[in-house]
């Protein structure tokens, strides 16, 4: 039985793959050492395209953020205007009665502005305009209308107000959209409407 005698060449004969002849396995390993450093070089550049790729991609996904926060504070705005919508219409529903104690007395509009403005008080008030429509014994709608930022009275609508006609209230409010990455979208217009029948 034979013997080897050379412990170095039993172990390369061992490794599986591994050349047999000296010379060649030195050029093998300075081989494989070239590949092994340019793997390396080629990771390294594809974790830079991934950086590349993502600033390039960063831009948009902060425009649609901008684009999701900015129609989620409209919707939070027209919810609450919705609110303020109903209790101006709440004053009107109460009926004559309910408008004795405003001021000025007897006016539907005046209570109605001040219901909306109670419910939102850090809103702008003068951005805040009003429609009041109320339908007499006859039947005739009498609209009564105000403009963004004016004082809203309507003294002689009292009198055409009925027991079981119905009253609506349309609220609008001039609203200001929050800029989407440095995209600025100006102004525009919520609106809310409520019908009620005067008790």
């Amino acid at each position: 039985m034979k013997r080897l005698s050379d412990m170095r060449g039993q172990a390369i004969v061992l490794l599986p793959g591994y050349c047999r002849a000296t010379v060649s396995c030195g050029a093998g390993a300075r081989a494989r050492l070239i590949g092994g450093w340019l793997r390396a070089f080629l990771r390294t550049s594809g974790e830079g395209q991934a950086s590349v790729e993502f600033a390039m991609m960063m831009p948009f996904l902060l425009m649609i953020l901008g684009a999701i926060f900015s129609l989620g504070m409209a919707a939070t705005s027209y919810q609450e205007l919705g609110q303020a919508a109903f209790a101006g219409s709440q004053v009107l529903q109460n009926g004559r009665g309910m408008m004795s104690g405003n001021t000025p007395p007897n006016d539907p509009c005046a209570a109605v502005a001040t219901a909306v403005t109670t419910v939102l008080p850090t809103w702008t008030a003068g951005n805040f305009s009003y429609t009041v429509t109320i339908t007499d014994s006859t039947g005739t709608p009498h609209p009564y209308s105000s403009t963004s930022g004016s004082s809203y009275n309507c003294g002689a609508a009292y009198s055409y107000m009925t027991q079981n006609e119905a009253a609506t209230i349309k609220v609008s409010y001039a609203y200001k959209w929050v800029p989407i990455y440095l995209i600025n979208l100006g102004t525009g217009s919520l609106s809310q409407s409520r019908t009620v029948l005067v008790e």
